[in-house]
């Protein structure tokens, strides 16, 4: 998850004040064909909160 796609949206998100992401994210775990869906907002000290949701097969 520390690649360029994965990073750069939270990153150009928080950037412009915007931080409230959600999408989905594969190809970045053994199981490469499974989709987590990922959800980012913005905390109250100016970090950012990282949720992620895998269902399960």
């Amino acid at each position: 998850m520390n690649q360029p796609g994965f990073r750069g949206r939270i990153e150009r998100a928080q950037a412009q004040r915007r931080l409230d992401l959600e999408f989905s994210w594969t190809d970045d775990f053994s199981d490469r064909m499974r989709s987590v869906t990922v959800r980012v907002q913005s905390a109250s000290d100016g970090d950012y909160w990282i949720l992620m949701r895998r269902e399960d097969n």
